[in-house]
């Protein structure tokens, strides 16, 4: 693919972490043993780099989350893709949607600082360009694409406000930013329940601290973010994808390894409060998710879109 135009000469293809956001960085709140709050999330972010580069955690969410993110992709994938569009998939992970893009003949960049996604990402868009780069600090320049999205990508960033508005730096006038995000736990959905298990027996100030993982999720929020930036929020639609499972034991063992912000959150406590968590876990799947002998666990979505203001 062409990168001229695109990509800033000065600028290299490195990974870079940006300054935090303190005003979206906020610890996880407990209902009762602490409640944490610092506006310092660097340990997250170290986390979080480190977890997306094993390849058991990368193998793990593409087989559970993965099919769940690509029907969320097809969504994305169908608002943005037009033929001969130039779109930036930030936070690409393991490519699906930059492959779709392609496939409807859009030129794609796509941006992770993961190499272990972006070596999945290759393999699924080989006609994209693909680099290695922190969201908050695009190596691109300014108006260089017509369309950003992003799918599941920002809700692991604490550098939020700064990546948002790299995303209106590099739209073009009247460009579109289209992301997807898991949306506000509540009892009977996958989060949900795996978080009213955390509360109820973690003593989270032995976890260190992260982002408001659902900050997007709430509209208010979400607008707030996007002006912040320089961006009108233009949607914000929810849709409830299922999760399958066999057991009911799944859902902790799929949180405990196919995810790096409350897999920290788990393994920060001892062994003994681990398995009240998963014994919590699998009975609130057992009695709330049962559907033709196996386990139907919703797993709720939040779709917006942006225009560049």
């Amino acid at each position: 693919m062409d990168r001229s135009g695109v990509l800033t000469p000065t600028t290299t293809a490195s990974s870079r972490l940006g300054p935090r956001d303190p005003e979206f960085c906020t610890a996880t709140r407990s209902k009762g043993r602490g409640s944490p709050w610092a506006k310092d999330c660097a340990a997250s972010d170290d986390r979080e780099r480190s977890g997306w580069g094993d390849e058991a955690t990368v193998s793990a969410y593409v087989s559970n989350f993965g099919p769940v993110s690509d029907e969320i992709a097809q969504v994305l994938a169908a608002r943005a893709a037009r033929s001969e569009l130039t779109v930036l998939d930030l936070c690409c992970g393991h490519g699906a949607l930059t492959a779709m893009l392609c496939q409807a003949g859009a030129n794609v960049f796509g941006i992770d600082l993961s190499d272990k996604m972006l070596e999945r990402a290759r393999r699924a868009a080989p006609r994209a360009t693909f680099i290695k780069c922190d969201a908050a600090q695009l190596p691109f320049q300014e108006e260089a694409f017509d369309a950003v999205v992003c799918n599941f990508g920002m809700l692991h960033l604490s550098h939020r406000a700064r990546s948002l508005a790299e995303v209106r730096r590099v739209l073009r006038p009247g460009g579109d930013f289209l992301t997807a995000t898991w949306a506000i736990p509540q009892a009977s959905n996958a989060f949900g329940i795996m978080l009213d298990a955390i509360r109820a027996h973690a003593d989270l100030a032995c976890a260190p601290h992260q982002p408001d993982f659902f900050a997007l999720a709430r509209a208010s929020t979400a607008q707030k973010m996007m002006a912040g930036a320089g961006l009108r929020l233009t949607a914000h639609d929810e849709m409830t994808p299922l999760l399958r499972l066999q057991h009911p034991d799944e859902l902790f063992t799929i949180f405990l390894t196919a995810t790096v912000s409350v897999s920290m959150l788990i393994r920060s406590q001892p062994d003994e409060i681990v398995a009240r968590i998963r014994r919590d876990v699998a009975a609130a799947v057992a009695a709330n998710c049962t559907a033709g002998g196996g386990y139907l666990v919703p797993l709720p979505v939040v779709i917006m879109s942006a225009s560049r203001t």
